[in-house]
């Protein structure tokens, strides 16, 4: 089956607004010399300032772009506009046999995954000298230890001396505990006290009640470390991913945590791709893209980084289906993994998977918190609910008429009422503390894309 990709879609892979306003100025078709496809790839030539025009191929099953323009965004202008093109005029391609330089571009690129794979391997199979790996251990265990006892008294100082004085805290105030944090090797915490600073400067109504749910995490954090020997792996692996103690993706891939003794997952099944939410804190990005099982419904988490304007290395697009062999990361609610290979083509998505009682989508969503407190962000999935606005923010209604807020930054609301026609639809999206997330949605027009983008 040849996947198609919507014009949401493709606007969803865009590195920037500028971008897609670049792309918009060729989308006439006259612009361009050659417009051809095959069932794996879309080429063409587009006539830039130059005598050549610039050589422009898409890997459908990515997708991913390449292009002979001088311009350092992925994808670029050209690459957008070509795919642009292909969903809002297909009749303008001709199907062809594909030329040596897109044949030997998706070939060079199964090369190089396959290689990826078996060195990932390789690095895992290699032998470990157990003394030195419990020196390092033992040497970063008793920094974070130090570390943790200074941040406990700082947090029981913040505590005792109560919420009102911490709108009026200088920058000190945060950025020393946090930077304290980073040098004990705790940067998870570290991490927390800017999201703490955050909640308050930014003073939304009951922010009181988010610091002091924040803190009893914290503490529990903090409490969870001092016993730790007597956690199970699963446990211990929490603990450690909320201190910011990164595991080796080569482990992870491999099967087993080489430091925890907590094997990781496996599955392979045909994952629906149904939301992706990008956040930049400076110059790193951190795309997240959201998995579901078609047969299990079991969920997945792929997290990718890119620094600055490189591309990401997964750009799978939301609304596809891939045959997938995945390592999750150990968990006693494991969701976060890693991609071990890819079988077959990408397929559209026929269908969201979800609950139609809010109630019980909570439910599933507290199961997984009282599993691991420090989960963060969580998928959810609702089928049959209606959108619905409020004096303080907009709910989806399922139909018993249990309501849901949507989360504050959530800025398509009519846009997404527009999609539904005022009807049921079934949206996946991000359940967060201050409220759920829409990120796709499915009704009689099919799946659309609602990707989010937020800075930190």
């Amino acid at each position: 089956m040849t996947l198609s990709y919507s014009r949401d879609q493709v606007l969803a892979l865009a590195p920037d607004a500028a971008s897609v306003k670049a792309a918009q100025k060729l989308l006439s078709v006259g612009k361009w010399s050659l417009l051809a496809h095959d069932p794996s790839a879309v080429w063409g030539e587009c006539q830039g300032s130059g005598k050549k025009p610039y050589l422009v191929q898409v890997d459908r099953n990515g997708p991913a772009f390449k292009c002979s323009c001088p311009s350092r965004k992925f994808p670029c202008k050209h690459g957008l506009a070509l795919m642009l093109l292909l969903a809002d005029q297909p009749a303008a391609f001709r199907e062809a046999e594909a030329p040596a330089r897109v044949t030997d571009w998706l070939e060079a690129r199964q090369d190089t995954a396959k290689k990826k794979v078996e060195r990932a391997r390789a690095q895992a199979e290699k032998p470990v000298d157990p003394k030195a790996q419990a020196r390092r251990v033992k040497k970063r265990w008793v920094e974070m230890a130090a570390g943790l006892d200074d941040f406990e008294l700082w947090l029981r100082d913040l505590v005792r001396q109560g919420l009102a004085a911490l709108p009026g805290r200088d920058a000190d105030f945060w950025s020393e505990p946090a930077a304290r944090l980073v040098d004990a090797k705790a940067p998870g915490l570290a991490n927390w006290v800017r999201a703490l600073q955050k909640v308050v400067r930014s003073a939304p109504d009951g922010w009181q009640r988010r610091v002091m749910a924040m803190a009893g995490q914290a503490y529990l954090l903090l409490r969870a470390f001092r016993r730790f020997d007597e956690l199970t792996p699963e446990e211990q692996a929490d603990v450690r991913t909320a201190l910011g103690w990164a595991v080796e993706k080569e482990a992870v891939l491999a099967g087993s945590n080489s430091e925890s003794e907590s094997p990781g997952e496996g599955l392979r099944e045909p994952m629906a791709v149904l939301g992706s939410s990008l956040t930049v804190r400076d110059r790193l990005r951190e795309l997240r893209l959201w998995l579901r099982g078609t047969q299990t419904g079991r969920d997945a988490l792929v997290l990718e980084f890119a620094y600055g304007r490189q591309p990401f290395e997964l750009t799978w697009t939301a609304g596809t289906v891939q045959d997938l062999d995945l390592a999750f990361y150990p968990s006693r609610s494991p969701l976060r993994a890693l991609v071990k290979e890819r079988h077959g083509d990408a397929r559209p998505v026929d269908g969201l998977v979800g609950t139609r009682s809010i109630d019980t989508a909570l439910d599933q969503a507290a199961e997984r918190l009282a599993a691991n407190p420090w989960i963060g962000r969580q998928p959810m999935g609702l089928c049959e609910v209606r959108l619905v606005p409020g004096e303080d923010r907009w709910r989806v209604v399922d139909g018993r008429g249990r309501c849901l807020g949507l989360h504050p930054k959530f800025k398509r609301s009519w846009e997404l009422l527009a999609m539904s026609g005022g009807g049921a639809v079934d949206v996946f999206g991000e359940w967060r503390d201050e409220g759920f997330l829409p990120l796709s949605t499915w009704s009689d027009e099919g799946f659309r894309s609602l990707p989010h983008e937020e800075m930190e």
